[in-house]
């Protein structure tokens, strides 16, 4: 275990050519510590990866054939949050935790927003006890790009509304918004940033850029834990979204 007195001192970034060269460092050392701390779980969560990869290609191929907006829409949804995931491993990789924990949140929300779409039909865009339901084509209204009804932080709440009409188990639609709360605390500046970026070993050590600390090991381990089960959970949609590339359909 690295000890306080083995942990390398703060650079001088009073100096610009000290930042410079932060600003181009590889972080290779702190890779490298990652890749050795946690390959086991980088070895389950790559299977997972790639079987997801292998299911979104007939989507892909299916939405170029029809080439029609709302199946692209879907699409380019699912390949955000594949895209999204594996971003978000690389920044954990790389030291940068608060950061991997908001892109992982926005991989989440993709995969919600990808499920929305998988439908011409109405859905409900707001609930409303008294003044009515808001209901709209949801990916309609995600085309036209201002429509604040549609982000994507509202997309979890959107689907416990619509899990009926869209025939999703509410147990599925639970784990994703509960996953998605959890990281929402990396999401913006907080306590848990700040944890993110002290040292447990040594309060005096100051971390710009990329950290790692293995006294977060456990932290980190769940992290790849919640990716992996995110990458099984977007593979098990993906046929989901291909049956819906029919217009209008829904898949049973």
């Amino acid at each position: 275990m690295t000890t306080p007195a083995s942990i390398p001192p703060t650079p001088d970034l009073t100096d610009p050519q000290t930042v410079l060269r932060t600003l181009l460092d590889d972080e290779r050392a702190v890779r490298d510590a990652f890749a050795h701390a946690l390959e086991p779980e980088l070895a389950t969560l790559a299977e997972a990866l790639a079987a997801c990869f292998a299911r979104w290609r007939p989507l892909r191929e299916a939405a170029a054939a029809l080439s029609a907006p709302r199946t692209d829409l879907m699409n380019g949804f699912a390949l955000g949050a594949l895209d999204d995931l594996v971003v978000s491993v690389k920044l954990l990789l790389a030291g940068k935790a608060a950061a991997s924990g908001n892109v992982f949140r926005q991989a989440i929300e993709g995969v919600a927003m990808a499920v929305l779409c998988s439908t011409d039909a109405e859905l409900v865009i707001q609930a409303r006890s008294k003044q009515g339901d808001i209901r709209g084509c949801y990916w309609e209204r995600v085309m036209t790009g201002d429509d604040r009804l549609v982000e994507g932080q509202r997309a979890l709440q959107q689907l416990t509304w619509n899990a009926e009409g869209l025939q999703l188990r509410p147990g599925w639609i639970h784990w994703l918004t509960e996953t998605q709360k959890l990281y929402s605390g990396v999401s913006h500046a907080s306590l848990m940033t700040i944890s993110l970026r002290t040292s447990f070993q040594s309060s005096n050590a100051v971390s710009v850029g990329a950290h790692f600390d293995s006294e977060k090991l456990g932290w980190y381990r769940a992290g790849m834990v919640h990716r992996g089960l995110l990458a099984r959970e977007l593979a098990d949609v993906m046929p989901y979204l291909l049956a819906a590339i029919g217009p209008g359909s829904v898949a049973a």
